[in-house]
């Protein structure tokens, strides 16, 4: 099944919850921790949420993951907060993407500036090339990206061999792959 995500602000709490749509426009749930919403990235696979942003008003902007109905959710690692000040050097939230693996224990995320690959079982960040908009293959053994110098690429994880130029994603903020395996503009 195929879940579409939005937020909403209900409630008393600070913050606004994910909210899992099926493809009929059903409710499937929401997420037990509110987030702030201003600068953010999120990815969900079934009962599991990356967010790259601010899980509440005192918390400090970072990627954090966990399950999907948890109150809490636990910091990966902190990260720079985008700016709202085109003048300010600080990653924009476009430059943000968070992206979980098929296998549902991988994410590759972008902080701004580098796209890392974080295991969830190892507790492992590793920082693998520059870039922004990140995705994963379905296979999840190639990554999909933006170029520092706004290129398109594909990353062969395996071998750690990147191709660019195979799509000029200027008319679009992401290269996402196809069920088929295919790079296409999202």
């Amino acid at each position: 099944m195929e879940f579409v995500r939005y937020a909403e602000t209900r409630g008393p709490w600070p913050g606004e919850r994910i909210v899992l749509l099926n493809a009929k426009g059903g409710v499937v749930g929401r997420s037990g921790a509110p987030f702030i919403l201003q600068r953010f990235a999120v990815a969900v696979k079934p009962h599991r949420l990356a967010i790259i942003g601010r899980p509440g008003l005192s918390s400090p902007f970072g990627l954090y993951v966990g399950e999907f109905d948890a109150a809490a959710l636990t910091k990966v690692r902190g990260l720079a907060q985008p700016s709202t000040s085109a003048e300010a050097f600080e990653p924009s939230a476009e430059s943000l993407s968070v992206d979980w693996a098929p296998d549902g224990n991988r994410l590759a995320y972008s902080d701004g500036t580098h796209i890392h690959v974080y295991d969830c079982e190892k507790k492992i960040d590793a920082t693998i090339t520059g870039g922004h908009g990140v995705r994963f293959s379905p296979a999840g053994d190639r990554l999909t990206f933006i170029t520092d110098q706004d290129e398109g690429a594909i990353l062969d994880l395996a071998r750690r061999d990147t191709r660019t130029g195979l799509i000029n994603p200027k008319h679009s903020c992401a290269i996402m792959f196809g069920q088929d395996g295919l790079p296409r503009l999202g």
